[in-house]
C-alpha cells in the first residue's frame, strides 16, 4: 500500500573516487606552478653566474 522512498545517499567509495579525481586535478594544475623556479631566484642565479665567470678570468 504505502511505498517508502527510498534515499540515495553516497556510498563511502563513491566519495573517495570523487575526491581522488579532484586531488588528481588540483595536482595536474597545481605542479607546475610550484615547481616553476622564480624569476627573481633566476634572476639572482644568472647574476651569480655572471660573477663567477667574471672571477674565473
Amino acid at each position: 500500500m504505502g511505498y517508502r522512498k527510498r534515499q540515495r545517499a553516497i556510498t563511502m567509495i563513491e566519495f573517495l573516487v570523487v575526491a581522488g579525481i579532484i586531488a588528481a586535478f588540483f595536482v595536474l594544475v597545481l605542479l607546475p606552478q610550484l615547481t616553476r623556479p622564480r624569476t627573481p631566484v633566476r634572476r639572482f642565479k644568472c647574476v651569480n653566474n655572471l660573477k663567477n665567470v667574471g672571477l674565473a678570468f
